[in-house]
């Protein structure tokens, strides 16, 4: 069984310092600030023991810890002579001395008003601010009326996070029950503005008994919890779950409480892969289209300078599929037109930097982008606001952003961008417009670009997109440029010497079973106790003695986010994919695998909303050394050291949590 003291107080450390039995030696690293020191304060059941300490014969006890080991979880150990959970027997001890300071608590889920509370030495009803006074060391019950919601250490601020059940263990039961029934029970219904119970609630729940322990449904359906509803409240059932969590979040967040969780969960795999499988490989060529023409911006025109090219694409049994391209082309089109050939896949893109400089005075610009027209005189800002609002309407897929005197505009396709520019204060300001050639709207690729000077005449600046062209490993690809009326070669496209680079890939797809040889999965809580599972995809690769893992939390990827890709790209979480090795006679090499860890996990409810509380996902690779300094995610990592490759099937072996989650 967890005691209560070092779980409450030792919640930060990575393991638990006393081995938790049915008691425990304080460390003197455990103790919390201004606290007086606990070295070797013997603690029964999250009690602590003032006098001397016996077991159930009558035998003197030493609160040293050489002498704890002759003590069994099973023995009855008793303070002063009296059962260790005599609840008389804690108020009958003697009072503070004068020396000892009172401090004053908070019991908060929002300031709780009207609970009763007791303590070695003291007892009252917590105040309008949720306050209480102590003795630093004591423990401390709270109760509704007669019904006590648990005890915990004393502090200067107390949750349901902060309580268990008298002589159990933390539950995550007890913090969501708990949570659910002070909001209920509100005399005002509006937990924001505090949270109330009302005075006269002891002559209404005089022998009810409620189990905080239980699974939240079960809890929800006690006949006593429905008696003491139905005399103390205008409601029939407690508030529901996300609300409570709602608000039970909000109020600790404005305080600056982290919600503890899982501090670090070790999923063990003991068992063999079959080095004989192997799921298919697939080997794609690539290539980006950095010809001459590309991004280049057209001042003075509606076209977009693209000329006419033929591209022929060869099988490997030698048949031709040849594709021409008419001058003018959009990539949009190109991709489309590309894409048309069985084994070709293309993608396009677009994306400009414009440098507004230095104006003279005041902005006297007039704007408009591919039929959408801005006021005189509009800001960047404004302009970016304008585009990003029509992203999903008259400008789909389009969006932009600012930086100094620069607006970006990007694309998730290769539609042509068309400006018309007029206004300006003449002889002084100008506008350029800078290719940026990697598609990623970063300005620092080839950078050609083209300027305009203010005139009260309109000008017309037309800018091309990009395209990426993927095609089969068995094709060849090539340009046949054709001859204009005038002679001469059209069209530079691509480059003129077309060197694809070869991606190889296990063309892994966890809705597709022969892409990968082995699935395992683990129920995995987040650190509100929410149920979610982790899947671990296993696939051999074409490497000797190599694998790759796929990481995924309720078939979602968590491999962190990409701010190097475009928008919207750029926020999606990535596959988790790690690489691991076996040395020649089948066992783990863990010195060249990476080790798979899932940190600060972003979990989604299943109900699908975000505990938006919770930090981004970041995956640890390599010899990282894991530090886990905030509580309040949820973390996993998958120690893979007790697999060998020989020619059996994976088995599973212990899990090891450190919370009790939710049933």
């Amino acid at each position: 069984m967890a005691c209560l003291e070092c779980f409450l107080g030792c919640r930060m450390k990575s393991v638990c310092l006393c081995g938790c039995v049915a008691l425990c030696v304080m460390l003197s690293g455990c103790k919390k600030d201004n606290e007086r020191d606990y070295e070797n304060t013997l603690l029964v059941d999250g009690l602590s023991a003032i006098g001397p300490v016996e077991n159930a014969t009558g035998d003197s006890v030493n609160e040293g810890a050489s002498d704890l080991a002759g003590i069994s979880a099973t023995d009855t150990l008793t303070v002063d002579g009296a059962a260790a959970l005599d609840e008389q027997a804690l108020l009958a001890q003697s009072p503070p001395l004068d020396s000892e300071v009172i401090y004053v608590g908070r019991f908060i889920d929002s300031s709780v008003e009207g609970l009763a509370y007791q303590t070695a030495s003291r007892r009252g009803v917590t105040s309008r601010d949720g306050e209480f006074t102590y003795v630093v060391g004591e423990t401390i019950e709270f109760f509704i009326g007669d019904i006590s919601i648990g005890v915990g250490v004393a502090g200067s601020v107390l949750t349901p996070n902060n309580l268990v059940t008298r002589g159990e263990e933390y539950n995550f039961n007890h913090q969501f029950n708990v949570i659910r029934l002070l909001q209920t029970l509100d005399v005002d219904g509006e937990p924001t503005n505090g949270i109330k119970i009302r005075n006269d609630i002891n002559d209404f729940n005089q022998g009810f008994v409620l189990d905080f322990d239980l699974p939240v449904d079960l809890f929800a359906e006690l006949d006593d919890l429905a008696l003491l509803l139905g005399e103390t409240s205008n409601v029939a059932a407690l508030v529901s779950e996300p609300l409570a969590i709602s608000h039970y979040v909000d109020s600790l967040t404005e305080l600056g409480i982290e919600i503890p969780g899982v501090e670090l969960t070790t999923i063990n795999l003991v068992g063999n892969l079959d080095a004989e499988e192997r799921a298919p490989e697939t080997r794609v060529k690539q290539i980006f289209s950095s010809g001459e023409d590309i991004n280049i911006p057209q001042i003075g025109t509606g076209d977009n300078g693209y000329k006419g090219q033929k591209f022929v694409l060869l099988d490997s049994n030698g048949q031709r599929y040849p594709v021409i391209i008419e001058g003018g082309s959009s990539a949009e089109s190109i991709a489309v037109t590309l894409s048309r050939v069985q084994g070709v896949d293309v993608t396009s893109s677009n994306s400009i930097t414009i440098d507004f400089g230095p104006l003279a005075s005041s902005n006297s610009w007039q704007f408009s982008f591919n039929g959408q027209s801005f006021p005189a005189g509009a800001s960047m800002q404004e302009i970016a606001i304008s585009i990003n609002d029509k992203t999903n309407t008259t400008l789909p897929g389009i969006s932009a952003s600012i930086g100094g005197s620069k607006l970006y505009i990007n694309a998730n396709s290769g539609v042509n961008f068309n400006f018309y520019v007029a206004g300006g204060e003449v002889g002084t300001d100008s506008m350029s417009f800078i290719g940026n050639y990697n598609g990623y709207g970063s300005g620092s690729g080839r950078g050609d670009f083209g300027s305009i000077n203010a005139s009260v005449v309109g000008q017309v600046v037309t800018v091309g997109g990009f395209f990426w062209i993927e095609y089969d490993e068995e094709y060849d690809l090539y340009v046949e440029s054709l001859f204009s009326s005038a002679g001469g070669y059209q069209g530079d496209l691509l480059p003129n010497l077309i060197v694809p680079t070869t991606v190889v890939t296990n063309g892994f797809d966890r809705e597709v079973d022969d892409t990968f040889n082995l699935v395992t999965h683990f129920d995995v809580f987040d650190s509100l106790g929410y149920l979610h599972v982790l899947s671990l995809y296993f696939t051999k690769t074409k490497g000797e003695n190599r694998w790759s893992v796929y990481v995924f939390i309720d078939d979602l990827h968590v491999g962190g986010t990409n701010p190097a890709l475009p928008p919207p790209q750029d926020e999606l979480q990535n596959q988790a994919k790690f690489d691991v090795v076996f040395n020649s006679d089948g066992s783990f090499d863990t010195q060249n695998s990476q080790t798979v860890f899932v940190r600060d996990w972003v979990p989604e409810h299943s109900q699908g909303y975000y505990n938006d509380y919770f930090l981004p996902i970041l995956i640890g690779v390599d010899n990282e050394t894991f530090l886990i300094e905030n509580p309040s995610s949820t973390n996993f990592l998958i120690d893979l050291s007790g697999l060998t490759q020989f020619g059996s099937s994976i088995t599973i072996g212990a899990e090891t949590r450190v919370n009790q989650a939710r049933k």
